[in-house]
């Protein structure tokens, strides 16, 4: 009888186990294909001497550059346009 219910209480847990990774798993591709669609919109690609570089811009007035880094991504930069008109690499 105790094998049984330690058999049924693992079988619960795996299920619930299994539905805790599938909705994470869920949750993750969709936040995955929201960022990419925030990120692929606004851009343009410029040649350089140096290769490719993606770049986006916004605003109006002085352009500003910010080149993003260890302070945040581009998209960091990108959300700073509510301040300044930038052109965000």
């Amino acid at each position: 009888m105790a094998k049984r219910r330690a058999r049924i209480a693992l079988t619960v847990a795996a299920q619930l186990g299994f539905a805790i990774a599938g909705f994470t798993y869920y949750e993750y591709r969709h936040d995955i294909v929201r960022a990419r669609a925030r990120v692929a919109t606004g851009s343009q690609i410029a040649q350089t001497p140096c290769g490719l570089s993606e770049y986006a811009a916004a605003g109006s007035g002085p352009p500003v550059l910010i080149v993003h880094g260890a302070g945040g991504g581009s998209t960091k930069a990108w959300h700073s346009r509510r301040r300044w008109p930038i052109a965000s690499t």
